[in-house]
């Protein structure tokens, strides 16, 4: 993985003397995302026993509890003779259409919620717990659970004598993805999970280096502040792979709930190249200077799809004999040049391959970037004060 911001000398000049003391408050807080990963083995062993067992799972959960995991399936499934899918919805029209493609006794339901009191998830439990019980269907045989140590879910799934899978206390729903949380459904459809952790831990050991150079999440931490003290506030996250779009939906909530405290923070922005070069590209170039852009290319991967005949049409003689990954990465150069020549900052990571390896460690970069952010803009990255008071309310009403 490539980082073309290593880092632009006026940055690097600002915030590197700041390294030292950042990553030992940074080291002293209790943080689990980038220590406390999943136990591997336990979720290897239980999915080699289960995907056979069943045709379909289903994820039950809301925002950190389900955004990762459509990220990872999105991006990594490569074996769809397993479907999973992901109901983060209440809306009945969604509910039914999944029902629909399932048939339950061959269902595996993932229940997912730290708090185990999740009111979307738990109303999602509670109607297939009541579809499981009208087919006289055990609920410890098609449900498993991944929560905290106490709860609601957890008291049910002790109950029914449930297998359960545990939540770290200091890992936060954003930052779960590299927990059971995203892991065990990946595990269930054939992903390898144990190069997402290897190359994720490889990252999260940069985090502790008090050496500017090695330290990647604090790099792109410090462009992303160094930009936001210069006015551009607003994250563009804009992929030129289109398997990396709900990537950019989990990065927005990483974004926006870690950083928007205080009347202040980053406000993301999803999007997907060249789709939005026919959708937002204008805005970013011609509306508010405030913003800036961040692409993640491909560098050298190649494709044997190209165009042949289009030589024949004169205004169309430039794509002939290109491969559509060339084109790709032409659109991508050409939009940073444009946004450059308007003077909109943006930057570039850039991939080999879209795989285990690859998405690992852009999990760990983006969460340990977020994560300095917080250090940075002197927050906690890690609670969501106004949402909970939006949940209280919920109840209420």
């Amino acid at each position: 993985m490539k980082l073309d911001f290593l880092v632009d000398l006026q940055t690097k000049e600002k915030i590197s003397s700041k390294i030292s003391q950042t990553v030992q408050n940074f080291a002293a807080k209790d943080l689990g995302f980038y220590n406390a990963f999943a136990d591997e083995v336990e979720i290897k062993n239980f999915a080699a026993e289960k995907s056979n067992q069943y045709d379909f799972f289903v994820v039950l959960g809301i925002g950190g509890s389900a955004l990762g995991t459509r990220a990872l399936r999105d991006a990594l499934q490569t074996d769809f003779s397993k479907k999973l899918f992901i109901l983060d919805t209440l809306d009945s029209q969604s509910i039914l259409e999944v029902e629909s493609q399932i048939i339950l006794e061959k269902t595996l339901f993932i229940t997912i919620s730290k708090s185990g009191g999740t009111l979307e998830t738990m109303a999602l439990f509670d109607y297939f717990s009541q579809k499981l019980a009208e087919k006289k269907i055990p609920l410890n045989k098609n449900f498993v659970a991944i929560t905290g140590s106490n709860g609601l879910l957890y008291e049910i799934s002790q109950q029914e004598d449930s297998t359960t899978f545990s939540i770290p206390t200091n890992v936060g729903g954003r930052f779960s993805v590299l927990t059971a949380v995203g892991l065990l459904p990946a595990a269930l459809i054939g992903i390898d999970i144990e190069k997402i952790l290897d190359s994720a831990q490889k990252i999260a050991a940069e985090l502790l280096s008090e050496n500017f150079e090695q330290n990647r999440p604090f790099q792109l931490a410090s462009q992303l502040f160094d930009h936001f003290q210069n006015g551009q506030k607003t994250v563009v996250l804009m992929p030129y792979i289109a398997k990396l779009k709900t990537f950019t939906e989990w990065f927005t909530q990483l974004l926006a709930e870690s950083t928007g405290k205080n009347n202040d923070g980053f406000t993301p922005i999803p999007a997907l190249g060249p789709i939005d070069q026919h959708s937002q590209l204008q805005l970013f170039l011609d509306g508010p200077a405030n913003k800036q852009v961040w692409f993640i290319g491909q560098a050298h991967r190649d494709s044997n799809i190209k165009t042949k005949k289009l030589q024949i049409h004169p205004q169309f003689n430039y794509l002939s004999g290109h491969s559509f990954q060339k084109i790709i990465n032409a659109q991508l150069t050409a939009t940073a040049q444009s946004l450059t020549e308007k003077n909109r900052p943006n930057h570039t990571i850039y991939i080999d391959d879209l795989d285990e390896k690859t998405f690992g460690a852009l999990i760990m970069l983006f969460e340990g970037a977020v994560a300095f952010l917080g250090e940075f803009l002197e927050i906690n990255a890690f609670d969501q004060p106004a949402v909970e008071r939006g949940k209280l309310l919920t109840k209420e009403v």
